[in-house]
């Protein structure tokens, strides 16, 4: 199902049958990113917002008693790819335009696992500091029942996020898989 970026998604269904969700875009042009230092450029402002979130679901993990998740890569280009697609396609959802769910998407990228769950979010405005970005999202995530439950989910082993930027706007995905 896809709709628009301005409305609330609703719970879907992953094969694996763990719950998916979709935060509501923040209600706020993007200045985190227009304002980096010229060594930001080609992308190193996402990746260092792509490990803040590592760090904060690792801290949360660890503070509930579970074992923190292992970063892969390969998850956090298959979440890069679909957070760009998101704001090249103006969509918001875990299908894309072409029905194309997660588990489609780590199938065409030769990625297999026993159980995934996708955690997105958007920002079209929010602080200068990108640790401050990174926090904004992740709040985001824990207030939301489903999305926490990902993050909190004892039986993921990997994590990876994807962080997309355009003029005005921020795209994140989140991908636990085991």
């Amino acid at each position: 199902m896809v709709q628009s970026r301005r409305s609330f998604l609703s719970l879907l269904s992953a094969p694996c049958w763990l719950s998916i969700l979709v935060s509501p875009p923040a209600p706020v042009v993007l200045r985190a990113l227009a304002r980096l230092q010229p060594s930001d450029a080609g992308g190193d402002a996402e990746r260092r917002l792509e490990r803040y979130l590592e760090e904060l679901t690792n801290q949360r993990r660890v503070s509930a008693g579970l074992r923190s998740l292992t970063w892969r890569e390969s998850l956090a280009e298959v979440a890069r790819a679909h957070s760009a697609d998101m704001l090249a396609r103006d969509f918001f959802g875990h299908r894309n335009p072409d029905g194309v769910d997660p588990g489609g998407r780590l199938e065409q990228h030769g990625l297999k696992f026993k159980m995934w769950a996708e955690n997105l979010y958007e920002l079209t405005d929010g602080p200068d500091d990108l640790k401050e970005v990174a926090a904004m999202a992740f709040g985001g995530w824990m207030r939301s029942a489903g999305h926490r439950r990902n993050i909190l989910d004892g039986r993921f082993r990997y994590l990876g996020v994807g962080v997309s930027s355009n003029d005005d706007s921020l795209a994140f995905t989140q991908l636990f898989a085991a």
